[in-house]
């Protein structure tokens, strides 16, 4: 994928937004708040071994397709998500590739330049927070821990689902032991023009025979999605994210916060 300086399964990337601040900038996360690795590192080479746990059209299952790093596809060398613990920034226009050209990519948004969100830091180890479309089989949720809580007025969360996307909902947990509750709408990888994120470019076609799918397609894609906060003075100290409503067969994969 190639990086802009401006992310279903839930790409871990989530972005918090400070309410004494104009841009939102990312925010630690533990390792550990991750769920699932369903990223193939562009060192992966065919063994006998798959390298995720689960992908973004099969979820658990870990067939079909998912995402990639930068690199993996060395016909295609820039497509692909950028390497790990990379801060990117939405595209604002029309993002130009070598094959194709996508137009209006946040158009009439030009406040997606104040966001920014660092991607996973690992690709060989959970890199995303993964929630099944049926609520109930798989990985119906999964929780964000921050590494140091803090107050804010909105969240950011970077994302994208396989198979359509689902409504996911966001339990946020403060120091005070209140916690309060949103939901926001995880949109198909493909084809959205609202709140992109990053553009991948390309995507691995299997992880278990590692080929490549869909390269300059100008797809798969992550975007954000907003979430205001009400208790604005007591620090956050955890975000969980859990099945709403959706197609049984949606999975999708949150990998940041800003």
């Amino acid at each position: 994928m190639r990086v802009f300086t401006k992310p279903t399964f839930i790409l871990a990337a989530l972005a918090v937004a400070n309410y004494a601040r104009a841009a939102l900038l990312p925010i630690p996360i533990t390792p550990e708040s991750f769920n699932a690795d369903v990223v193939v590192e562009k060192t992966a080479t065919p063994a006998l071994k798959v390298v995720t746990t689960a992908t973004v059209d099969q979820g658990t299952n870990n067939g079909a397709n998912t995402w990639m790093e930068i690199g993996y596809d060395p016909a295609n060398p820039a497509n692909g998500l950028p390497a790990p613990g990379t801060v990117v920034t939405p595209p604002l226009g029309d993002v130009v590739f070598p094959g194709n050209t996508v137009s209006g990519v946040n158009s009439g948004n030009p406040s997606v330049v104040n966001y920014s969100f660092r991607m996973p830091p690992d690709y060989t180890a959970p890199n995303g927070i993964l929630i099944y479309g049926d609520g109930t089989k798989g990985l119906a949720s999964g929780t964000f821990t921050l590494t140091t809580p803090a107050a804010y007025a909105l969240l950011s969360l970077a994302g994208s689902g396989g198979n359509g996307g689902c409504v996911v909902g966001v339990a946020t947990r403060h120091a005070d032991g209140t916690t309060e509750t949103n939901q926001f709408g995880s949109p198909d990888w493909f084809n959205g023009t609202s709140n992109v994120i990053l553009i991948a470019n390309e995507r691995c076609g299997s992880s278990v025979n590692f080929t490549y799918a869909n390269a300059n397609s100008g797809n798969p894609r992550i975007y954000f999605r907003d979430v205001a906060l009400t208790n604005t003075t007591s620090p956050v100290t955890s975000i969980t994210l859990y099945y709403v409503s959706g197609p049984a067969n949606s999975r999708n994969d949150i990998l940041a916060v800003s």
